[in-house]
């Protein structure tokens, strides 16, 4: 089930990427500028796709190594690609079209390696180390503007998996209270809002392709391994090796289509809005 989620978030996302371009080309050609493209329906349903599909990769997070839900979720620029095929008319490669069926199949094996396992508990000083974290990252995103956008694209990604940690180590327990005293929920949110406003500055100031490849390699690799790590995230016995190969093809793959013309033709104009 926790899979399932994952998989239909990844795909919620590619659709929303879809959505908010045809919003801010819109947008664009009507001269309004990003706060323009708020009015147009197809933007805030976009919006609203990547809203559900944050909320359902939450959701996997709780009973799937974060390695798994990562990988997937770095599946969504493939979907995204697919559908600016299918929508927009975009051309893919050669290389595009087996780079889906490599993700694809790496993402199946992905699915085979893992299991459905609870996270163990990191203890109150774990949840104040992830806390510091993230401020501490928008500082450092801060001081690395000038070294360039694809840094800050790196930064959105470590960002955003820093989201997926709190949300994988987190137990908010069963009540409202419970949920509002949990540290890593909030945590949860910092790490979010340092992501897009990285992202999106890196968006304004790079080349999609770049950004988006180095948000993802960040977003899967570096949160995958501290999950391995401190959450005692693992994989089936004698599925370890298939497991890292599969989730570095995944982000290889990943990286491919993250500069392929539909993916830019999907993406191109957030690039663009993002500027104005």
């Amino acid at each position: 089930m926790a899979l399932a989620l994952a998989v239909v978030a990844a795909v919620v996302y590619g659709g929303g990427s879809i959505l908010q371009s045809v919003g801010a080309r819109r947008a664009r050609q009507a001269g309004r500028g990003t706060l323009g493209a708020l009015l147009e329906w197809t933007f805030a349903a976009g919006l609203a796709l990547d809203l559900a599909g944050w909320l359902l990769s939450l959701a996997a997070l709780r009973d799937l190594p974060l390695f798994a839900v990562q990988a997937v979720l770095a599946g969504s620029v493939a979907s995204t690609v697919v559908l600016a095929r299918l929508l927009l008319g975009a051309n893919m490669r050669r290389v595009d079209t087996v780079a889906v069926g490599v993700v694809v199949v790496a993402l199946g094996v992905i699915g085979l390696a893992s299991g459905p396992e609870h996270p163990q508990r990191i203890g109150r000083t774990g949840e104040v180390i992830l806390l510091l974290i993230a401020p501490g990252l928008a500082v450092v995103a801060l001081l690395a503007r000038r070294v360039g956008p694809i840094a800050i694209g790196a930064i959105a990604g470590l960002s955003f998996g820093g989201a997926a940690l709190c949300a994988r180590a987190a137990h908010p327990g069963g009540t409202a209270a419970g949920f509002v005293r949990s540290p890593l929920v909030w945590g949860v949110v910092l790490f979010a809002l340092t992501g897009v406003a990285c992202y999106t500055h890196a968006l304004g100031h790079g080349h999609v392709g770049s950004v988006t490849a180095a948000l993802w390699a960040a977003q899967v690799v570096v949160p995958s391994a501290i999950g391995v790590a401190l959450l005692n995230d693992h994989v089936r016995r004698g599925w370890d090796v298939p497991a890292l190969v599969a989730v570095l093809v995944a982000v290889g793959a990943t990286v491919v289509l993250a500069s392929s013309p539909a993916e830019m033709i999907a993406t191109a104009p957030l690039e663009r809005a993002a500027a104005d």
